[in-house]
């Protein structure tokens, strides 16, 4: 079996996917770590020095255009919540328009109830822009990537009830777990999480702050992560700068 060797060490993003190995006789303490994510460079993702204030309350999906990343479920909560007009709906997303699951760039291009940018090149200055990162996955995850750099830089995130997005957000601290199981609840879920935002400034203000010091508390940090893999794999680090 690949695991017996002394020379393979297991890395998880969570303890779900590490526990359901560990339950097969596969992983353990010895031959496995868990490592949070990939890591993001906190000296590009940083909050303003002054923090954003609406209106309006900007709600950003940024991810894989793929319904079941949770993007069906945006639009539907942005439709939902169109006469509104102290919200604004945010889509970014390099177009899959070749994978059956993506929504096509051209539909949302089409839609009025979004701002739909595209892949876009310069993501922290989009996060410092934006208050609240939405992603209502379903997808096999990790830990996603947008959620850490929507922490990084204070941002507040609604999430779904899946173990990578557990491992990022706090529910009732960083931001809302939604715990809704179809497509008609989460719709649901996610419509009354934003509106809870918006009437209540104070607990959104409050979500932002709480998801940034959550972010310096972990180890997200790339240098961090860097050097939990050079450890393992028997790395000496480098030199200090003279």
């Amino acid at each position: 079996m690949l695991a017996r060797p002394d020379c393979v060490h297991f890395t998880f993003e969570t303890k779900h996917d590490c526990d359901f190995w560990a339950e097969r006789g596969i992983a353990n303490d010895k031959n496995s770590s868990l490592i949070d994510g990939a890591g993001v460079e906190p000296d590009l993702l940083y909050p303003l020095e002054t923090p954003r204030t609406g209106p309006p309350t900007k709600i950003l999906f940024a991810s894989r255009l793929l319904k079941s990343k949770g993007l069906s479920a945006f639009l539907m909560a942005a439709r939902d919540l169109a006469h509104r007009p102290d919200v604004e709906f945010i889509v970014a997303g390099l177009p899959d328009d070749h994978d059956p699951d993506a929504i096509p760039h051209s539909d949302l291009e089409q839609m009025k109830e979004i701002r739909f940018l595209g892949h876009v090149r310069d993501m922290p200055d989009l996060l410092r822009q934006c208050d609240v990162v939405c992603l209502p996955t379903r997808y096999g995850e990790g830990i996603p990537r947008i959620l850490i750099e929507a922490a990084a830089t204070g941002l507040a995130s609604i999430v779904s009830s899946h173990p990578g997005c557990r491992e990022a957000v706090e529910d009732g601290v960083t931001g809302q777990i939604l715990s809704a199981t179809t497509d008609a609840e989460t719709r649901r879920d996610l419509s009354g999480a934003i509106v809870r935002y918006l009437e209540s400034p104070s607990l959104l203000a409050a979500h932002k702050q709480a998801a940034s010091r959550h972010f310096q508390s972990r180890e997200f940090n790339q240098a961090a992560i860097a050097d939990r893999f050079t450890k393992l794999l028997g790395v000496p680090p480098a030199p200090s700068a003279k």
